[in-house]
């Protein structure tokens, strides 16, 4: 089953990875109150629990960032794989990656991931 996010859905979850000091626990946090990436968005620019780090990227993230990130995930086999949609895909620690997927791998799982670039802080 391929699960499809929205532009603007997809954008919203690349700018919350990318906010400094918010780290894994932070956005679960939010999507555990807020249900999605986008409402999260829109929450934690007032939310005084978020670290003002995040707060103020998220006020005003650099847009060259998330559209070389989109640009990628443009490509064929490119995915993100978030917390929401897949939880033990990958294993990676204290970091979250972008990842390069093929599905229907002859012999093998139905899909099959490998690490594509490390674009993650960690958290």
């Amino acid at each position: 089953m391929t699960v499809e996010l929205a532009h603007d859905e997809v954008r919203a979850w690349l700018t919350l990875l990318r906010a400094p000091a918010l780290g894994a626990a932070g956005i679960r946090e939010l999507l555990g109150r807020h249900g999605n990436a986008g409402a999260s968005l829109s929450a934690a620019r007032r939310d005084d629990r978020v670290p003002e780090s995040a707060r103020r990227w998220i006020a005003a993230p650099d847009g060259a960032v998330l559209d070389a990130d989109l640009d990628w995930l443009a490509a064929p086999s490119h995915h993100l794989i978030t917390c929401a949609s897949v939880h033990q895909v990958i294993n990676e620690g204290s970091r979250w990656r972008l990842v390069r997927c093929r599905t229907n791998v002859k012999g093998g799982p139905a899909l099959s991931c490998s690490p594509s670039r490390e674009t993650g802080p960690e958290v």
